[in-house]
């Protein structure tokens, strides 16, 4: 599913247009079918038969309502959400008289005039959705035929109903999206405003020292904090391209590389990733904090970070890895600030790219490694 754009759109219906949720409805509709088939209670014998005429109904209504939902939804996007609804749903109420006035003129009605002069002595019995007759050789007895009028009510009440169900699903799942991009939302501004207190001190006060005896310095720094906060402050839905997302990570190193000197080192394999790959803002400078905060400060000698990227023509993956003091070493608490960083971001891609987005941790006594995969998708 995703990714997908985290900006809602102005109807809650699906996109039809992808194939995912065409093939759901399509599958959802045979189902519909065999229900339809096996509810009436007659013999099983005739059942396939009645299914493979029922699914054939059903699979033409929901193709082709999902294909026309699908050309007309950029249309539907711009109109009030209320209208947007009802004429989805009138839309497919139609279909549905349409093929159900073809069903009765091509398959039920040429049944029933096929039955009315049985043959002497013979006895059939038939059992479709639109009838039920029994022949035998005295006449036709029992005569339940359903007219033209019952069938098409009968087709558009089931119709009916199964559509609004549908609506009703769509919008309960639409409103959970919301929710669940609004708690995201929260979440990450959240985490940049627990990046800011020590960070923030730590690099007033290496400006600070900065501006006695190189200016100059001291100006690129204030450069880079300031466009590392303008980020943080900024929309936090909005995606930015990986190039942007790199850039930012090197104005967030080069400020802690002020502070820590030839203890920070990072080597970075990134040549072989698109640059112009979207990504949620902020998904690797929080990745490359934890690794200093975590790894690389509490060691004497300091570290290195090794940033390695990997990509194919579908996704792509960044893994960051750090070195880990000893065990008995004493280090900050890896609890609560490390688990909110981690899970914001494992959030935020579910957000964005449903399954597709993954966030694993592989760790062991030396090392931690935190791999970032995401679908491809190209700035325009």
């Amino acid at each position: 599913m995703p990714p997908a754009s985290s900006s809602p759109t102005s109807t809650f219906l699906p996109d039809f247009c992808q194939w995912q949720m065409l093939f759901s409805a399509l599958m959802i509709s045979q189902l519909l079918a065999i229900l339809l088939v096996l509810a009436p209670m007659e013999v099983a014998q005739y059942k396939l038969e009645i299914l493979w005429h029922v699914s054939l109904f059903t699979l033409g209504v929901t193709l082709c309502s999902g294909m026309l939902l699908c050309l007309l939804r950029n249309w539907l996007e711009r109109r009030n959400k209320i209208f947007a609804v009802l004429f989805s749903y009138m839309l497919i109420l139609l279909i549905t008289a349409l093929f159900t006035h073809i069903a009765w003129y091509f398959f039920v009605n040429p049944v029933i005039s096929s039955v009315k002069n049985p043959m002497p002595g013979s006895e059939q019995q038939f059992i479709m959705p639109a009838m039920k007759l029994r022949i035998t050789g005295e006449g036709l007895i029992n005569v339940v035929p359903i007219r033209y009028h019952l069938f098409m009510f009968r087709n558009l009440a089931i119709s009916a109903i199964v559509t609004l169900v549908a609506l009703r699903y769509f919008y309960l799942i639409y409103h959970w999206r919301l929710t669940t991009e609004a708690e995201a939302e929260f979440r990450v501004q959240a985490l940049q405003a627990r990046i800011h207190p020590h960070f923030l001190f730590n690099s007033m006060n290496t400006i600070a020292s900065l501006t006695r005896f190189d200016p100059d310095l001291a100006e690129q720094a204030v450069e880079d904090l300031s466009e590392l906060f303008r980020a943080t402050l900024s929309d936090a839905k909005k995606r930015v391209t990986l190039e942007d997302e790199l850039q930012l990570c090197q104005r967030y190193l080069r400020i802690e590389g002020l502070r820590m000197g030839n203890r920070l080192q990072v080597e970075w394999h990134m040549e072989t990733i698109p640059k112009d790959a979207l990504l949620p803002k902020l998904s690797l400078q929080p990745l490359l904090e934890n690794a200093i905060y975590y790894g690389i400060q509490p060691l004497p000698e300091g570290g290195l970070i090794q940033v390695v990227g990997m990509s194919d023509e579908h996704d792509i993956k960044i893994d960051i890895e750090n070195p880990l003091p000893p065990p008995d070493m004493p280090v900050p608490q890896k609890g609560k600030g490390n688990r909110i960083a981690l899970e914001n971001l494992r959030q935020r891609l579910n957000v964005y790219y449903g399954r597709q987005g993954h966030l694993d941790i592989q760790n062991d006594e030396r090392s931690y490694r935190v791999s970032l995969r995401f679908p491809y998708e190209r700035a325009e």
